[in-house]
């Protein structure tokens, strides 16, 4: 798939703005005192709900166009505005006063505040880029401020930044007023003075520097390892294993001294215990937002937030401060409840819940992500859980199917046929729908799941090269690359021996399993020459290529490259294939045994379960999700299956708006808008593909190491089809038992 790191030329923005504890030193290790906090000992409950009261910020009357940095203490908002003034109010909204006794640094040049943190005293501290012009290296200044803005302190910090090349990543206070600065890939610590303390080295990049209710400094790598650091000793003092998924961590209280964010779940750890404490589940509150910036708990049981917004292309980012009050479920509005669950359930299910609940006057979903459970990535403790959950009867009435083991599911009447459900809905028709799609997502003719968008995963060249009639054989495509010898990478420097075979298998999951009868078909000739030619391919991508649009331009030019892989997502990777391969591309496919062509990926799948008793609410959850309202807000970056979204969006693709790239050479290339040919052959792709993505990812694991070991030279590719075979055919009789 291709790599989007492209420099894009844009003259007409606004068309595309339209339409609807580590005492080694090496903070990332275990190699020094740890503290887990990986073990949960609560999960989510529905005795209880928190309910949200967003708290408007002042208008653009008050003179503020622009806030971040917002900080807390106590009941007091901190905030700065339009680059250079701090304001103050009421966490309920009241009382904003600038403050009047902060300016910038000097008046002689540009000024703005880079980041504003808040220390366990209540002042100020910020930091400040002065531009001194064109040329001349800018001053960097941290400043302390009391809470009417007053200077206490200011330090040039300068030297840091040009010594090394970079820039303040992050700014934080300890209890003895030393400076913590974050840089890329290190943390500098000074004293109050301004005086150079020590440094430390970070193994990857400086990702969350966090002030500790103790007044410790900590720093949380990104890969579930916090640790503190030793001011005193300079070096690190001890590092807290996080669980795995952990995206956020922020400074909690006594008792709940860390806290932290998996997916859109808020947890603690207990101070006591030290082990991970569920506080609550922001989509089941009806938030969702992009960026958790502070939370704060209120001695009142209150849970005080400021979130970042940036998803949506008809809106700006939203900066909100809310304010969430526990509720039992008793004094909350009185709907009855539906249930969701899933595995890393996605950004487009999600808004489509918090748009239900908010517009239902009779129900409202609460929802379970059992990714929580996972302690790894490849680990399968979340849908073990969720298995559990289903063979013991607690079975929820809406699945999101992503990741999730639909055939399995099928085989035990756990889904509902969703055909009854669309062909009497008085909202929603299914010629309302690309017709395709839905039959690719039918089973024995029934529709047990439906999605509302989709990519279409292909391989893409040149007609004149690969040929002019979709869908190929295996011998057909190896042909193609012996008449273009000077084809040395084929399909572009991303192509991996793992990857191609993954490709391959999730086009043609058909011909190597039959679900229904529980079969697999890999100890055959065909599966040993998929796993022969994918041998040709590269181990791994070279770290040392230029990856992106740009590149592959090159490469295709001189012929090096005649294929690509794409997952067709929207109309912009049609408008730069077509350009890069001279003007007129084939979705071709990947080759398969019956012409395999290209498939649908599926996104956002969802089915309501046979056991629910609320299916034609549920259907009410599923019809938002397929609706043109629904989408135009919330569906971006992939197809819309409805059509009317869809026709929408093309005809935006067929406006001029200057769009170019930049290839590594220097070497602009003109993107030019989509065509009303162009369009109808779009229309013809997506009306023909009669296949949809399958995955198993027990299957997938089980090709996989049986494919390495071939590749590794430690077996043959007969032992390895011999191997993968009677270990998936095991799998298969486990399954249907």
């Amino acid at each position: 798939m291709k790599n989007l790191s492209f420099i894009i030329i844009i003259t007409m923005i606004a068309v595309l703005m339209t339409g609807c504890i580590n005492k080694s030193g090496n903070n990332s290790e275990d190699n020094g005192q740890n503290k887990n906090g990986s073990n949960f000992i609560n999960s989510d409950s529905s005795d209880y709900i928190y309910t949200p009261e967003k708290i408007l910020f002042p208008t653009l009357s008050s003179g503020i166009e622009y806030i971040n940095n917002i900080v807390f203490f106590g009941e007091i908002v901190y905030f700065t505005a339009n680059s250079n003034n701090i304001f103050s109010m009421n966490i309920d909204g009241t009382s904003l006063t600038k403050l009047q006794d902060y300016s910038t640094f000097t008046s002689s040049y540009n000024a703005s505040i880079n980041e504003l943190i808040i220390d366990s005293n209540g002042f100020l501290w910020v930091i400040e880029t002065v531009y001194l012009g064109i040329d001349i290296q800018n001053r960097l200044l941290v400043r302390k401020l009391n809470s009417a803005g007053s200077e206490l302190l200011t330090l040039d910090i300068s030297e840091y930044t040009t010594q090394t090349g970079g820039y303040i990543r992050q700014l934080n206070i300890d209890s003895d007023d030393n400076i913590y600065l974050g840089l890329e890939d290190s943390i500098i610590i000074l004293d109050s003075s301004g005086k150079l303390l020590f440094t430390l080295d970070i193994m990857g990049w400086v990702n969350q520097i966090i002030r500790m209710p103790d007044g410790i400094v900590a720093h949380y790598d990104g890969r579930g390892v916090l640790s503190r650091i030793d001011a005193k000793n300079h070096g690190w003092e001890e590092s807290i294993k996080l669980p795995f998924g952990v995206h956020n961590v922020l400074a909690g209280n006594d008792e709940l001294p860390v806290l932290f964010t998996i997916g859109m779940t808020l947890y603690g750890i207990d101070a006591k215990t030290e082990e991970s404490v569920f506080i609550l589940d922001f989509l089941n509150s009806d938030l969702m937002f992009d960026i958790l910036q502070n939370v704060s708990l209120l001695a009142d049981e209150r849970i005080l937030i400021s979130t970042y917004t940036s998803f949506g292309v008809l809106t700006a980012p939203v900066t909100e401060i809310i304010i969430l009050t526990k509720t039992p479920y008793s004094e909350r509005q009185n709907k009855e409840l539906l249930t969701l669950a899933g595995i890393n359930i996605d950004g487009i299910i999600r808004s489509a819940v918090v748009q239900f609940n908010s517009t239902s006057t009779t129900h409202r979903i609460h929802v379970t992500d059992y990714a929580v459970f996972n302690i790894n990535a490849d680990d399968t403790t979340g849908l073990t859980r969720l298995t559990t959950e289903i063979t013991a009867g607690r079975v929820p009435d809406i699945l999101a199917l992503s990741g999730l083991p639909f055939r399995q599911y099928l085989a035990r009447g756990l889904l509902a046929d969703l055909n009854g459900f669309l062909d009497n809905d008085p909202l929603i028709k299914r010629n309302d729908l690309f017709e395709s799609a839905l039959k690719t997502a039918q089973a024995d003719s029934e529709l047990y799941r439906i999605f509302p968008a989709f990519n279409i995963s292909t391989i893409v060249g040149n007609p004149e090269i690969i040929g002019h009639t979709p869908g190929w054989t295996m011998d057909e495509f190896e042909a193609v690359l012996y008449a273009n010898p000077e084809a040395d990478i084929p399909m572009g420097e991303e192509m991996t021996k793992e990857l191609f075979l993954s490709l391959m298998l999730m086009h043609n999951m058909k011909q190597f399993v039959d679900w229904d009868l529980g079969e697999v078909f890999f100890d055959n000739s065909d599966f040993i020459q998929l796993l022969e030619f994918a041998n040709r391919f590269s181990g791994e991508v070279n770290a040392d290529i230029q990856l992106g649009i740009g590149a592959g331009s090159e490469m295709i030019a001189s012929g090096r490259q005649i294929m690509v892989w794409s997952l067709f997502k929207d109309f912009l990777f049609y408008r730069i294939d077509r350009t890069l391969y001279g003007g007129e591309i084939i979705f071709k496919g990947f080759p398969g045994e019956t012409n395999a062509g290209s498939i649908f990926y599926s996104v956002s799948d969802v089915g309501i379960t046979s056991h629910s008793k609320n299916q034609d609410k549920a259907w009410e959850f599923v019809r938002l999700l397929l609706s043109e309202d629904f989408g135009c807000d919330n569906i971006h970056n992939v197809f819309p299956i409805n059509r009317a979204l869809f026709e929408e969006r093309l005809a935006e693709a067929m406006i001029k708006d200057g769009l170019a790239i930049i290839t590594p050479s220097g070497v602009q290339i003109n993107i030019p808008e989509i065509s009303p040919q162009e369009a109808d052959s779009i229309r013809a792709l997506i009306d023909s593909i009669a296949g949809i993505s399958e995955h198993d990812e027990v299957i997938w694991n089980i090709v996989s190491e049986g494919a390495s070991d071939f590749f590794n030279g430690r077996h043959t590719a007969q032992d390895a089809a011999r191997i993968i075979q009677n270990r998936a055919s095991i799998y298969m009789a486990e399954r249907i038992g």
